[in-house]
């Protein structure tokens, strides 16, 4: 593993926690990079952290265990999370938050960056149950 990937990711949970305004992309890449995370890391972690605390607080929804890589061209590659290193290292840090009692505001308010959360949020919203929630591959475009 690799430690100076680990404690980076760290950090982002640290510094999205401690945000105190409204989340948005540009603020949490910004924010990730003047504390000394590249941006390609900084993308990752906003990708998958989402989804990996999304994971945890919903653990009886059904998500997949692989998404979609999308390209320029609109061409797809299907790719398993656990296959990604930068995945590991972030669910790694995400279950090392989840161990230390997490606070459930921080949790929620990661998680509902995550494209999954407000599909299940909408779902929930119109009525529907959270065990009949089927899921769509995530499609992350790079």
């Amino acid at each position: 593993m690799n430690i100076e990937l680990k404690y980076k990711v760290d950090l982002a949970i640290q510094l999205l926690c401690q945000h105190k305004e409204l989340l948005t992309y540009d603020k949490i890449i910004y924010s990730f990079k003047k504390n000394g995370i590249s941006e390609i890391l900084a993308n990752d972690i906003y990708i998958f952290l989402p989804i990996i605390f999304c994971q945890k607080l919903l653990p009886t929804v059904n998500f997949h265990s692989s998404y979609y890589e999308q390209n320029s061209n609109g061409n797809k590659t299907e790719k398993i999370f656990t296959e990604n290193p930068i995945y590991n290292i972030i669910k790694l840090s995400a279950d090392d938050y989840f161990q230390d009692n997490p606070n459930g505001e921080m949790v929620l308010k990661i998680a509902s960056l995550s494209a999954e959360f407000s599909a299940i949020n909408n779902v929930l919203i119109d009525g529907g149950k959270l065990e009949e929630i089927k899921l769509t591959k995530t499609i992350i475009l790079k």
